[in-house]
């Protein structure tokens, strides 16, 4: 599965200053990150537990991603994001790999954070 930040590496976003642009990227890669946990639980057409790892590596190296999490304030989301591209660099197996971001999606602390960010995203987006 492919990610919408691969597929749109020309879009706006990308070309935005990164102080005004990070917490939206934040938001959805954390948002993509949840997509391809799930589809890979999915029964219809579920990715291995391989092609899923494969897929959030690429996921957390786009640029505006690893920008993010290189340059971002230090938010709950931000750490969440840090915290599994941590993890996707550890060299762990594909099944243990996806079940220390399970957790670490799942921790009621990050779940808030990541509600937070999307809702602090959704607010900047809105027109004054």
């Amino acid at each position: 599965m492919k990610s919408r930040l691969l597929d749109r590496a020309e879009s706006p976003v990308g070309a935005m200053p990164a102080h005004r642009s990070t917490p939206r990227v934040i938001a959805r890669a954390l948002k993509e990150i949840e997509n391809l946990l799930w589809v890979n639980l999915a029964g219809r057409h579920p990715l291995s537990d391989d092609r899923t790892v494969e897929s959030l590596r690429a996921l957390i190296t786009v640029p505006a991603v690893q920008q993010a999490i290189e340059r971002g304030n230090d938010t709950a989301a931000c750490f969440a994001l840090r915290a599994v591209n941590r993890v996707l660099r550890s060299g762990l197996r594909s099944r243990q790999t996806l079940r220390l971001i399970w957790d670490l999606m799942a921790h009621p602390d990050i779940v808030m954070a990541i509600a937070e960010e999307r809702e602090r995203s959704r607010r900047d987006k809105r027109p004054p």
